[in-house]
């Protein structure tokens, strides 16, 4: 799969930044309101309800840019063949995003206010094309200072599922001569990189 990446609200409808809440409890956010292509249903609203305080484990992040990957694509097509439907509209699509820690909840141990995180989705991804939305400390990771946000987000899910194709299913190590087909995308453009890392032959 492949992804790409969009700047704060103010450049676009993908990603919630700094753009100032419009009263206490909302934020802005794109959301859809029925299948089709994203310029017809997707609309950049103020005054959307902000996620509730962090429950047990979870973070509330305040999103500097969040990725648009096939499967965002696919649900706001209605293509949802093999992938969940939204529950109902209008929802906030999005799930591979980064920001920064606004608040935490109970039970949190490795982040706090403050940090910067990158953050996916275990099932369903959403909530991410907005101001504010919720991780669970279990599928963030501290954001390395070299990458920008925009650059962090396109990796939230590609590059995890590249990693655990080199160390856990194919088992590749020093020496191998790795074919990677289809090199390009979110997943093989990583793969592409891990293999060279770690001094591996590619074709």
């Amino acid at each position: 799969s492949s992804s790409s990446s969009s700047k704060s609200s103010r450049s676009g409808a993908s990603a919630g930044s700094s753009s100032k809440r419009g009263m206490a409890g909302t934020m802005r956010a794109a959301r859809a309101r029925a299948f089709g292509r994203p310029k017809e249903v997707l609309q950049v609203e103020d005054g959307v309800a902000a996620p509730a305080a962090p429950a047990k484990g979870e973070l509330l992040v305040r999103v500097e840019a969040c990725s648009v990957t096939p499967g965002d694509w696919r649900m706001l097509s209605g293509d949802t063949r093999l992938m969940k439907k939204p529950k109902a509209f209008p929802y906030i699509p999005g799930g591979d995003v980064s920001g920064r820690v606004e608040a935490v909840g109970e039970g949190v141990t490795r982040f706090k206010v403050g940090d910067e995180v990158i953050g996916t989705w275990s099932v369903f991804g959403i909530g991410g094309f907005a101001d504010l939305t919720l991780v669970h400390e279990s599928l963030a990771v501290p954001k390395p200072a070299a990458l920008s946000h925009i650059e962090a987000s396109a990796l939230a899910n590609s590059a995890p599922y590249a990693l655990l194709a080199v160390q856990d299913t194919a088992k590749v190590k020093r020496g191998d001569r790795v074919l990677i087909l289809g090199g390009s995308g979110g997943i093989g453009t990583s793969l592409l990189q891990l293999v060279k890392h770690a001094g591996i032959g590619t074709s």
